[in-house]
């Protein structure tokens, strides 16, 4: 609600809260001036909306109008109510509330679009935790096959041993036995070679379940970003009409 006065044209740039009172001028008199808290406000050469009231002597009604007239602040009695002239600052509340209306429009879109992002985030969180969950399970299962061709290599490896035993004790056989003996070391190498190969295919698969689980982590992050952002979005949207409504 505006109150009577005028404004101080002297008075320098300084911060203003969301509706300050300028300062007064010489009449004593001052008037609210609507400023948003992120901008810088200075009182303008005339106040935005300045209502007169002016009382005549006979006590017939008042009179309100949009005047820049210092000769109408502190009337005397049989004061004419002067003719409200056009003035250019009724155009530049109106400006100013359809600013005020625009913002908490993009205010709005910002809040739908940051819900939008993190039903998105949240979609690929979950995707992530399943990937994380299958790399696992290869993992495991890569891991049993190298622990079981591990197995096979010890046991080749053994009976190895044993033809060479048998090769050593039985001189009539010693050549056969030798010749079986290393067809058996082969086998028992390839044996080896696939244990290694199984054991790195492991490995692999255990990096990949931790990517995916960096991966997820990541994404609950972008989540729990695009939630703040929607909550201060929200809180923009809200200010916006607060602010509106006191206007």
């Amino acid at each position: 609600m505006a109150r009577n006065g005028l404004p101080d044209e002297t008075h320098g740039r300084v911060e203003w809260p969301e509706t300050t009172i300028c300062p007064t001028n010489a009449a004593g008199l001052g008037f609210e001036y609507p400023c948003r808290p992120d901008e810088s406000c200075q009182c303008p050469s005339l106040p935005l909306v300045y209502t007169v009231t002016v009382t005549n002597s006979d006590g017939t009604g008042t009179c309100a109008s949009l005047t820049p007239s210092a000769t109408i602040a502190c009337p005397a009695p049989n004061v004419t109510c002067p003719a409200a002239p056009a003035s250019s600052n009724t155009i530049k509340i109106n400006e100013w509330m359809e600013k005020l209306k625009a913002d908490a429009e993009k205010a709005k879109t910002g809040s739908e679009k940051a819900k939008t992002d993190a039903e998105k985030a949240k979609t690929d969180a979950e995707k992530a935790k399943t990937d994380a969950e299958t790399a696992a399970n290869n993992a495991t299962t890569a891991t049993a096959n190298a622990q079981a061709a591990t197995s096979i290599a010890q046991t080749a490896m053994v009976n190895t041993q044993a033809a060479a035993s048998e090769a050593r004790t039985s001189s009539s056989h010693i050549q056969t036995a030798a010749a079986d003996a290393r067809a058996m070391a082969g086998d028992a190498r390839t044996a080896m070679l696939k244990a290694e190969d199984a054991a790195g295919r492991a490995q692999d698969a255990a990096s990949k379940a931790q990517d995916a689980v960096g991966r997820a982590q990541d994404a609950a992050s972008k989540a729990q970003d695009a939630v703040g952002r929607a909550q201060d979005a929200a809180n923009a949207v809200n200010n916006a009409s607060q602010l509106a409504r006191a206007l």
